[in-house]
């Protein structure tokens, strides 16, 4: 068994970075902040150069594993049970936010596979003991991994030599757009993985979904206890299990779901199937005690061929573990940079499946993603290409809440972005702020994009509070400068995130002395962000740091210069994202 060094940093730093690791890992995203601490808190971070080996098969299991960054083969072992000493042709790839060696060390049994960094890896560890106390407190992580073990153990029954993926669909009514949804779904796994796939209609009327791609097959299950033994009537395995559903909550189907991984739950876009689809949704999650781990948001299917295409390519990505996410931090000024990142992931033809910003984030992202292509963001801010010009955006007014009134920036974003919605993007989007009078982050998801941004951008002090709702909104950088925990909570395995904000260091060496009110905000309110969004780089793969020399935060007349200085170093890094994507 290998021992391996912790990093040598202090006690603190090491706590509070666990915890920002814990945070971004799916199976604890449901944790309050005390269960996430206390959970850090019994977790050790080992790292794993590229091939190395973690554990071998037969080895008796002493941890739970977690990884956090990077990926790593499992090897399995014979079907004859003995345990393969070099690698053969069964294995598994695991990516961040996946856990292994679960059966082991809930069974006492030996490893049955053998585990090896794919790429250079991070991997929390959770010993025997420290799961045993994790266990006693969170009694919902008991139940998930209670679950886990039973489908894993089936499929050891049936001397399955790889673990089959169970996709349940839970549709709003018996519409055929939802049996081509069924078959996009199938022919498109099979497309990308090569791999088994099976159709499995339970309790529907008999479909024809005729395809040399997947195997589909019909049965009917009339008790709990079929339920719970459908993979013993299969007769062979499948890598992907689709199992189809009818549009209802039975004691049947929420046994049926406590098999698969997730669960998806389309409709059209009739407001008469969305409203079935969120009964439904309500009723299973009322009813079922132990829903899949990864529970798909409701979505609507699309009509057009191309987002139809989009759509469904950007899921394939998910369930196989290939989403990448782009995390947009805050940075005033220096936020102009990331236009020219964005302007080098459209020349490599790179697809973003999830942008998640804050702040000058939060503005970049819901324009790249309501369709604005980096070349026209940089035009847009070259109109600003001097003090003076810049100075017309700012309404200043009497201190009350805020120095600046921000009607003028609103009117700009609204000329560009109109009455776009988070419905209208062409990527998925996330803004991140912050509820002042809570001080809780708050994803916004839906809504007006202008309204999301001036909530992201609303600095304290400096801009006024958004009202939303009963909420009062500012600038997401108060408690998430950097988000890429909120990637990594919808399960996000791939995270490129661009940190706009200066070190200490930088804002010193720029020779820009704080002698006005705003600069003496600015400093001290980004000096804060530094050092909460340093922590949170741990759960990106690629960290990119666009801060141009003798650079300032109110420089945003340096549009062309920033944005040229992001693509130069998008272009130095690009090796590294490159085999990111590829991997």
């Amino acid at each position: 068994m290998n021992e391996r060094k912790i990093t040598s940093s202090t006690e603190s730093t090491r706590s509070l970075g666990k915890y920002y690791l814990v945070s971004g890992v799916p199976l604890f995203r449901f944790l309050n902040p005390a269960d996430r601490s206390f959970v850090a808190n019994r977790c050790r971070l080992d790292e794993y150069n590229s091939e190395e080996l973690i554990y071998r098969a037969g080895e008796p299991c002493d941890f739970l594993y977690i990884l956090v960054s990077g990926s790593v083969t499992l090897e399995h072992s014979a079907p004859n049970g003995d345990y393969a000493e070099s690698r053969g042709n069964h294995h598994d790839v695991l990516r961040k936010g996946d856990y292994f060696g679960i059966v082991s060390i809930l069974t006492d049994t030996p490893h049955r596979h053998t585990a090896r960094a794919r790429t250079d890896a991070r991997i929390l560890k959770i010993e025997r003991g420290q799961l045993d106390n994790i266990l006693k407190r969170i009694p919902r992580l008991s139940l998930h991994f209670s679950s886990v073990l039973a489908r894993r153990l089936l499929h050891q029954r049936n001397t399955i030599a790889y673990r089959t993926v169970c996709l349940g669909v839970l549709p709003a009514s018996n519409h055929n757009a939802y049996l081509e949804y069924i078959k996009d779904l199938a022919e498109n796994l099979r497309r990308v993985t090569g791999k088994k796939i099976c159709v499995l209609h339970i309790n529907t009327e008999r479909m024809q979904l005729s395809s040399n791609r997947f195997h589909c097959r019909q049965i009917d299950v009339n008790s709990v206890a079929e339920a719970r033994n459908i993979f013993d009537r299969l007769p062979e395995s499948y890598h992907y299990l689709i199992i189809h559903l009818p549009a209802e909550c039975t004691d049947i189907n929420c046994a049926i779901l406590e098999h698969c991984d997730e669960l998806h739950l389309p409709s059209s876009a009739g407001p008469g199937e969305h409203r079935r689809a969120v009964v439904l949704q309500k009723q299973i999650q009322d009813r079922c005690g132990n829903l899949p781990a990864q529970i798909r948001r409701r979505f609507r299917l699309h009509t057009d061929d191309y987002q139809r295409t989009q759509f469904m390519h950007r899921l394939i990505r998910n369930i196989t573990g290939q989403q990448l996410g782009l995390a947009l931090g805050g940075g005033a000024a220096l936020g102009l940079a990331q236009p020219g990142i964005l302007q080098v992931l459209e020349e490599r033809n790179v697809m973003v499946d999830v942008v998640a910003g804050t702040s000058v984030g939060a503005l970049m992202g819901a324009l790249w993603c309501a369709g604005i292509n980096a070349f026209e963001m940089r035009n847009l801010f070259s109109r600003y290409s001097s003090l003076i010009k810049t100075l017309k955006l700012i309404d200043f007014k009497v201190p009350g809440v805020s120095l600046i009134g921000g009607k003028h920036i609103r009117a700009r974003l609204y000329e560009i972005l109109e009455d776009r919605s988070f419905a209208d993007v062409r990527i998925p989007l996330r803004v991140v702020a912050c509820d002042i009078d809570t001080l809780e982050e708050v994803v916004i998801q839906r809504g007006r994009l202008v309204d999301a941004i001036m909530a992201s951008i609303a600095i304290p002090g400096i801009l006024p509070p958004f009202r939303r709702a009963h909420r009062r909104l500012v600038d997401g950088g108060i408690v998430n400068p950097l988000p890429i925990n909120v990637l990594s909570r919808e399960g996000v395995s791939k995270i490129i995130a661009v940190n706009s904000m200066p070190s200490p260091e930088e804002m010193q060496k720029a020779a820009h002395p704080a002698d006005n009110v705003f600069k003496i905000l600015m400093h001290s309110f980004y000096s804060m962000e530094y050092r909460i969004g340093k922590h949170s780089t741990q759960e990106a793969d690629v960290v990119l740091n666009p801060i141009p020399p003798d650079s300032a935060w109110f420089e945003f007349y340096r549009s062309e210069e920033y944005a040229n200085f992001g693509r130069e170093q998008m272009l130095k890094m690009w090796p590294e994202i490159e085999q990111l994507i590829e991997s």
